[in-house]
Order: C-alpha cells, then structure tokens, then sequence
C-alpha cells in the first residue's frame, strides 16, 4: 500500500497555481509521498525485498532531491545487493547537487557511510 502511494504521485499539486492554500496542499502531498516512500521502503528492507527497497527510494531521492535521509538508506540498500559503484554515483551526485545549490557538503553520517564504502572497496 505505501509504495503504490509513492509510485501513484505524480509530482507538486497544482503547480501552476500559487495561493496560499494550493503551497501548503503541495506541500503536505509531497512530504506525505516522502515519509510513505521511506516506510515503504524500511518494510521492503526488513523482507528482503532489496530491489523493491531501491526502486521505491530512488524514487523518493527523485521526488526530495536533498534528503540525506533517504540517500543514505538508498545507498545502503545498493550495498546490500552488491552495487557499490550505484551507490557511490549517487553520494557525488548528491555531493555535487549540494554544494551548487547551498554551498554545503554532505551531513555526517553520509559522509561517514561513504567514507566506509570507499575504504571496503579500497581493501582487497
């Protein structure tokens, strides 16, 4: 149920229009679709079902482009089905998308998960 709520949102809720009432509406749709896609995902996580678990977050990654929370949880779940390189890809796409739009650089426990991965694929 929750990752057919993620994959049926279709993106900003009467984007075209900009009252009050229509933000706030965008705003509660897109952070609802968020927290599904992440609940969705940790059940998919804790089932098994890994593949289903990247597909759902790669779309939560693509819906908040800036939430490390989710970054971090995709990168794990490419780790667990042994896809390093897609998960690296997606810290320096995130490294690089944040510091262009805010000047910063990935939260520390990102950091920590990428550093982590760096030095697995580093020993022989």
């Amino acid at each position: 149920m929750l990752s057919e709520a993620i994959s049926i949102y279709e993106g900003p809720f009467v984007e075209e229009f900009y009252s009050d009432w229509t933000i706030r509406a965008r705003e509660t749709l897109e952070t609802a679709a968020v927290e599904a896609g992440l609940s969705a995902a940790e059940v998919q996580t804790e089932i098994g079902h890994l593949e289903d678990a990247v597909r759902t977050l790669s779309r939560v990654v693509e819906l908040d482009h800036l939430n490390e929370v989710a970054l971090c949880q995709l990168m794990n779940s490419l780790i667990l089905i042994q896809r390093p390189a897609s998960a690296v890809r997606a810290y320096r796409d995130f490294e690089q998308l944040i510091s262009r739009e805010m000047g910063l650089r990935p939260g520390g426990k990102l950091r920590s998960l990428f550093e982590s991965l760096m030095e697995e694929c580093q020993d022989p």
